[in-house]
């Protein structure tokens, strides 16, 4: 299933970036499968990345693309590990847990992780990272 993901942040100093489509294996039934999911889907997109490192020069498609997501880059792992995906699915799920992050189905919030989920093909996903309040602005 494809879906739009937009990713973001609440600050004034970066403007929304445009959706993103990503493919995700299955429909899920919960916001912990949806989590677990998106999270899958961009652990096999790092290892791809990790894999084809040996590629230094960009197509103007890819650079296009790239552009439409907000930044470009070689997208090479600094660390060069690929990422271990049930780490970072629980790492996910407990930042969820813990309110580091919401989640919007069409513009509508996901409750807890055992909220049911109906999600179709090209639903608009966003996930809003929340910033900690503190340090010198506060």
């Amino acid at each position: 299933m494809t879906v739009n993901v937009i990713i973001s942040r609440l600050d004034r100093r970066r403007p929304a970036v445009s959706p993103v489509p990503m493919e995700i294996d299955g429909s899920p039934d919960t916001a912990a499968d949806l989590i677990t999911l998106c999270v899958k889907a961009c652990a096999a997109r790092q290892r791809r990345r990790t894999d084809a490192s040996g590629e230094t020069v960009l197509s103007q498609d890819q650079i296009d693309d790239l552009a439409v997501m907000g930044k470009i880059a070689f997208g090479a792992d600094p660390n060069g590990a690929p990422a271990d995906e049930s780490a970072a699915v629980a790492n996910a799920l407990q930042s969820y847990e813990d309110g580091l992050f919401r989640v919007f189905v069409n513009g509508k919030v996901l409750g807890g992780l055992s909220e049911p989920v109906s999600l179709s093909e090209n639903d608009t996903l966003t996930f809003l990272r929340l910033t900690m309040l503190s340090g010198p602005g506060w």
